[in-house]
């Protein structure tokens, strides 16, 4: 199967190259309201820090997913979509997308099995301004890893996992925000869970969230993937 994957976005339709079979979001899929009442330039950091403006953003991304239905359409070429999300995003499109005719799989806190692969989606990502969506403290996102970990137990999965679409990438694992790469931003209670923890090594790790660390690694049998478009990226197609 061959894999677009894609990653940050953030609204802006990209080329997707070559042929593939599916394309899969690893989050920040989503156009994000810029209010002016946030300064001059409209400043776009705080969408949610209060219960109404993380409504409002809801609602923006709402009406700009049914606006671009058919672009998206397009551009993915009428493949399935494989969704997970990121700290951008406000709504999950996978409903919305499949009642007008777009195969859109939903993988958010859950074991999905799909065209002969047992996937997972975790959104989550360390704290970074207490305002966005899927922040959580390092004592929360303990708790998520843990979590993805029982899920896959109850599901029966725990040894058959084999792509962990993860918008966050590991601690050291193209996970740098900064132009020096000394900025890591990674999940830190990640690592130990896909080396030790797993029964089975996984064959794909999908993210992003990282922009300048756009890139491709293999550790082992894994291949970690981030394709964040931000700063000049490019979405990348993998084999598996």
């Amino acid at each position: 199967m061959l894999i677009c994957h894609v990653s940050d976005i953030h609204g802006f339709f990209c080329d997707l190259p070559g042929e593939f079979d599916v394309v899969v979001c690893s989050g920040d899929f989503f156009a994000y309201n810029k209010s002016e009442s946030f300064g001059k330039r409209g400043i776009e950091l705080e969408p949610n820090r209060t219960p109404a403006k993380r409504k409002a953003e809801i609602e923006f991304q709402k009406r700009w997913l049914l606006t671009n239905v058919k672009t998206i359409r397009e551009w993915i070429k009428g493949k399935p979509f494989i969704w997970s999300s990121g700290n951008h995003d406000f709504l999950n499109p996978c409903q919305i997308l499949n009642d007008h005719g777009i195969e859109a799989i939903d993988l958010d806190d859950k074991a999905v099995e799909y065209k002969g692969f047992v996937w997972y989606g975790f959104p989550y990502v360390p704290e970074i301004r207490n305002c966005w969506n899927f922040e959580r403290t390092p004592d929360e996102l303990r708790k998520e890893v843990n979590t993805f970990l029982r899920r896959l137990k109850d599901a029966k999965m725990f040894d058959k996992l084999d792509i962990l679409v993860a918008h966050c990438p590991p601690d050291g694992i193209l996970d740098t925000y900064d132009a020096k790469k000394e900025q890591h931003i990674g999940n830190p209670f990640i690592n130990s869970t896909i080396t030790y923890q797993l029964t089975n090594p996984l064959k794909l790790y999908l993210c992003g969230h990282a922009h300048p660390s756009n890139g491709v690694l293999s550790i082992g049998s894994t291949t970690f993937s981030n394709a964040a478009i931000g700063y000049d990226g490019k979405p990348r197609i993998l084999k598996v």
